[in-house]
């Protein structure tokens, strides 16, 4: 049982992390889908636990781990293929709706037979409270293993789908090992696995041939992935684009955008030297930077890889300095006052990865690598060439008003893609004459920052326009609440009917989340009810070590990236540690016989919970991994020994129980937290009434736990009998 055990944590948890970057990766790079999916994933299990403890008969270990590791690499191909049925444009955004149905039906396969696995396991033991919970040790053993491989290996030197491949044959290969009757049934089944997997070349191939199917009419030059997402270079005619996670993220030759990054800048600091730009610059600006004498370009990206890869197709300057770091860490490390220039190139802000550059705590950074006269380019999407927007107008203002809280000059330039300049002491308010004048003494000749072009984009009236627009609105976007995000999503909702419905009732003012504290009150007085057993009991922590324990994991997610650096590349480390966090807790109480080891486990989730709330600012970013996965540590630790407190509790009647029921339990707190805290509650509460809600619910976990019991009373029975 200790084997398959092992090898459940490591199937499941591979499965969630790779199907989890891949629904990222399909839907445009937005980690507001990792919410839905992870809560269809936790579901999903759910479902497969409860029905395979109501199994009489059972279906062997050997069958459901080696149907676990087929349906893995079909689900992630089935997922890059999803968006063909949708649309065949690349970079087109796939309606909301479909988005959240796709990423929480994508996940069922391999979740079904997780959570079918949980209870077969344990049924190799007679009582069901050492069933449970050492099948709970060993799944978080082989979760935290999954955690480091996958760390270790995608991006680097395999993707999603030869990773799901060399998973699939390890599960294959330990299974034969465990189970001799079916021993050969795994051997064929490993040994077909490890045959596509070097018939496709880790699955190089088979990637290749995804992206031609989703974009046909261009020539896929390259297609793999990185620890940061799925990366395609597509060429037609003498064209290149750059597609990051199913986006467009940059197209050669674009000189009109390259210009719009670069002259403006220029413009108010004729003498600026030194440019920093966050982004790939092959495609358009490092050649552009090249043409002004003096002009030193570095640009930022983490991904090395796409560096590599597009050194064939697209040569970087040799004037050009490339880094290879996470924006927000290079940030931390930049020298005060470095830099004349810096160019934001964030894209859509319809993920927190991306907002996360518009918030003061990333902003003050730029201000202070910038010298005295520096300039801040920030480039949106949003049109204000003809008309503004509500929508557009909302958002546009949010950055404003966010930027001017870290800058003392703000303008904005008017078009199809709204341009945003910032600087600390530069003065921003020059005429359109002394601009055309400054553009004619340059040493190069814009085509599209021109005369020709500026005086009717920068008139009076297009100015006052959208400057008016933009004062009737409010709002700011910071990390404790992040905004930009969701209003960008809600904001694109408005092209479909379905979206704009779905999005009001997330984004809008969700009023039906009241339901939830009301459900959980309820809950919580059935505990106290007279006719209260352990079972109720334990059913409620239950649920409470899920709900919280995974709402601490999301919002450390979300703190991590927002502050120090990319989630994508480190997310495999944080939840194996959190996986091995559940086992060592898990271990540890089942080894206490005494009944307090509950309440000094909810005590500590709690007290995780404050300590977090308090310290998350103060770590220095070179710590901020270790600082979190510490975090994580402890609430897997309080989480682990909760769930054998609760098993003790609910099991406590025999062996012949439901032994998915409890892990369905669980589960479903989980999915609950999952679809609530990052995706709905984040952007309407923020972060630190996240935490105290989540004290709050450890706090009548604990009461529940502590209060007297009051059963009731059972006749005596009559005298002389049995």
């Amino acid at each position: 049982m200790n084997r398959d055990g092992f090898l459940l944590g490591l199937l499941a948890t591979s499965g969630q992390i790779l199907l989890l970057r891949e629904v990222v990766t399909a839907f445009g790079g937005s980690e507001l889908l990792i919410g839905t999916a992870l809560f269809g994933w936790l579901v999903w299990v759910a479902v497969g636990a409860w029905m395979g403890g109501r199994s009489a008969a059972g279906v062997h270990t050997a069958i459901l781990f080696t149907l676990g590791g087929w349906l893995l690499p079909i689900s992630l191909v089935g997922l890059r293929l999803v968006s063909t049925l949708i649309t065949n444009v690349p970079g087109e955004i796939i309606p909301l709706h479909l988005a959240i149905l796709i990423s929480m039906l994508a996940v069922a396969p391999v979740a079904l037979v997780s959570g079918w696995l949980f209870p077969a396991v344990a049924r190799h033991y007679r009582m069901a409270t050492d069933a449970i919970t050492t099948v709970y040790l060993f799944e978080g053993l082989g979760a935290f293993v999954a955690g480091v491989i996958v760390a270790v290996l995608v991006g680097r030197f395999v993707g999603n789908v030869g990773m799901s491949l060399i998973v699939g044959i390890a599960v294959a290969v330990m299974t034969a090992f465990a189970s001799a009757q079916y021993c050969f049934f795994s051997i064929v089944s490993g040994s077909a696995m490890a045959a596509v997997l070097i018939g496709t070349g880790a699955g190089l191939v088979i990637d290749r041939l995804c992206d031609q199917s989703r974009y046909p009419g261009y020539t896929v030059e390259q297609s793999f992935d990185t620890p940061y997402g799925h990366q395609t270079v597509l060429s037609r005619d003498s064209s290149l684009v750059l597609v990051t996670d199913n986006a467009v993220e940059a197209t050669y030759p674009n000189l009109q955008v390259d210009e719009n990054l670069l002259v403006p800048a220029l413009v108010y600091n004729p003498t600026a030297e030194s440019v920093l730009y966050f982004g790939r610059a092959e495609f358009g600006l490092a050649e552009l930077a090249a043409a002004f004498p003096g002009v030193r370009l570095t640009a930022v990206d983490p991904r090395g890889g796409l560096g590599d890869r597009l050194g064939p197709v697209r040569p970087l300057e040799q004037s050009t300095m490339q880094v290879r770091d996470d924006p927000l860490a290079f940030l931390s490390k930049a020298l005060p006052h470095s830099y004349d220039i810096v160019i934001l190139s964030t894209g859509r802000m319809d993920s927190y990865r991306a907002s996360r550059m518009v918030t003061p705590q990333a902003l003050d950074l730029v201000g202070r690598c910038l010298k005295d006269s520096g300039i801040l380019v920030l480039p949106t999407t949003y049109d204000s060439d003809r008309y503004v927007s509500a929508e557009s107008a909302g958002l546009l203002a949010i950055i404003v008003i966010t930027l001017k809280r870290s800058f003392t000059n703000v303008t904005l330039w008017p078009g199809n893609a709204t341009l945003i300049l910032a600087s600390e002491k530069m003065p921003l308010d020059l005429s359109l004459d002394t601009i055309l004048a400054r553009i004619e003494r340059m040493p190069y000749k814009p085509e599209y920052v021109s005369d020709i072009y500026l005086g009717e984009r920068l008139e009076q009236m297009k100015r006052e326009r959208l400057f008016g627009a933009i004062s009737a609105q409010s709002g700011t976007n910071d990390v404790l609440r992040p905004t930009l995000a969701s209003r960008e999503a809600w904001s694109r909702s408005r092209m479909s009917r379905t979206d704009s419905l779905l999005a009001t009732l997330l984004f809008g003012r969700p009023i039906w989340l009241i339901a939830f504290p009301v459900l959980i009150l309820i809950f919580f007085w059935w505990t106290l009810s007279p006719a209260r057993r352990n079972r109720s009991v334990g059913m409620f922590i239950y649920f409470v070590a899920g709900s919280v324990s995974l709402s601490l994991e999301l919002i450390s997610f979300y703190l991590y990236q927002s502050t120090v650096g990319s989630l994508y590349t480190d997310m495999a480390v944080l939840i194996g540690t959190f996986m091995l966090g559940l086992a060592l807790g898990a271990y540890l109480a089942n080894r206490t016989l005494g009944t307090g080891i509950g309440r000094l486990s909810m005590i500590t989730l709690a007290a995780a919970a404050v300590l977090f709330g308090f310290t998350w600012r103060l770590v220095d970013y070179r710590l901020a991994l270790i600082y979190h996965a510490l975090f994580l540590l402890v609430a897997a630790l309080a989480t682990g020994s909760l769930f054998v407190t609760a098993t003790r509790r609910y099991y406590a009647s025999g062996a012949n129980e439901n032994r998915g029921l409890g892990y369905a339990a669980e589960l479903v707190g989980s999915a609950v937290g999952a679809l609530l805290t990052t995706t709905i509650m984040l952007p309407v509460i923020g972060v630190n009434w996240l935490l105290f809600t989540l004290v709050m619910i450890c706090v009548l976990g604990l009461a529940s736990d502590v209060c007297p019991r009051r059963d009731v009373k059972r006749a005596a029975p009559p005298a002389g009998s049995n």
